[in-house]
């Protein structure tokens, strides 16, 4: 079964169970194959294939795994398709709608998705297809391509978000919850400004200062979750990959921290020129950064651990937390060297 995201997606029925659009016909592969015997037989088809993609079956015809292209293509000629394919495949089941089928697709960045039945029968794929004109532009076929999947993926979310959201009621009550957590991070910033209250009294200079120490630690924690999403994409996210991707924004966010309070400083000497309490400000925006891009790394992958959407529900998550943080960090060391 394929869609067009560019013509057939928004006026396909999402709410239909997959297994009423099978064709029953669709390209398998048999686990005792060879590769060689595998290739021969792909050689031997007479329709054009373009799956980057190829589903390996048992003699019960029950899906066994999955192989790409690229592998199938380096595999050695004498070894089995069961010895080189990967087991962990991503299904879903002929009863489910298609509006299922297309959120995994989006949420895992797939082109296709085998559909199988209760006892793991193998009954076909759920395909995205891009349009005919895009697809035989060859002039930059690489590029073209990796732009077109980049292009799908994202037609598939805006498609989604307009099937399921047919009203503004229907926008306002998904969106809406997300809000709730910046208005929480503001009563919590605001409850805390309002405990060093004398503090801020004492120096209001402080005052003037608060917006840009958050603006830059929101800046770095959104910069660090959007480096940090692709954690996110693979099926196995391991404590060594975590810890190195924290360790680099730690060194990235150190940098910009101490870069941008150099710029606070030049900049504050030219306006204000006296009053200013700098070691309060300079390690506010240092500390502030580096904790919010520990943030942005640490909070999509404890997301995705939660089973939940990381593209969604990270962003709220992180900025939240980071407000309320940098707002502590702030008046804490404001308080510390004032006294």
């Amino acid at each position: 079964m394929q869609i067009n995201v560019h013509k057939e997606l928004e006026k396909f029925d999402l709410n239909q169970p997959i297994k009423n659009s099978l064709s029953g016909q669709c390209l398998s592969l048999k686990e005792e194959w060879t590769v060689a015997e595998a290739t021969d037989y792909l050689k031997s088809l007479t329709d054009k294939v373009e799956l980057r993609w190829f589903y390996v079956v048992n003699p019960k015809n029950q899906l066994s795994g999955v192989i790409s292209s690229h592998n199938l293509l380096l595999a050695k000629a004498h070894e089995t398709l069961k010895s080189v394919m990967d087991t962990e495949t991503i299904t879903v089941a002929a009863e489910a709608p298609f509006r299922v089928a297309i959120r995994m697709m989006n949420e895992n960045q797939l082109l296709s998705l085998p559909v199988i039945d209760h006892d793991n029968n193998f009954l076909g794929i759920v395909e995205m297809k891009a349009s005919p004109e895009a697809a035989t532009d060859e002039r930059h076929p690489l590029k073209r391509k990796k732009r077109l999947y980049n292009d799908i993926f994202q037609l598939i979310g805006v498609s989604i978000e307009r099937a399921e959201n047919k009203n503004a009621f229907a926008a306002f009550a998904i969106r809406m919850p997300w809000l709730f957590s910046n208005l929480f991070s503001g009563f919590v910033c605001l409850a805390i400004s309002k405990y060093f209250e004398a503090t801020l009294q004492s120096a209001i200079v402080l005052a003037m200062f608060i917006p840009l120490v958050l603006t830059l630690s929101e800046s770095v924690s959104m910069q660090a979750l959007t480096l940090s999403l692709g954690l996110t994409h693979r099926r196995i996210i391991s404590v060594g990959d975590v810890f190195f991707k924290l360790l680099q924004e730690i060194k990235t966010s150190a940098l910009l921290g101490t870069a941008s309070f150099l710029i606070v400083l030049l900049v504050s000497l030219l306006i204000i020129n006296e009053g200013i309490p700098y070691l309060t400000i300079g390690l506010s925006i240092f500390l502030s950064m580096v904790f919010s891009a520990c943030l942005g790394v640490v909070i999509p992958v404890g997301v995705k651990f939660l089973k939940l959407n990381p593209e969604i529900a990270a962003g709220p998550l992180v900025l939240t937390i980071a407000d309320i943080l940098t707002t502590f960090v702030y008046m804490s060391l404001a308080t510390y060297f004032l006294t």
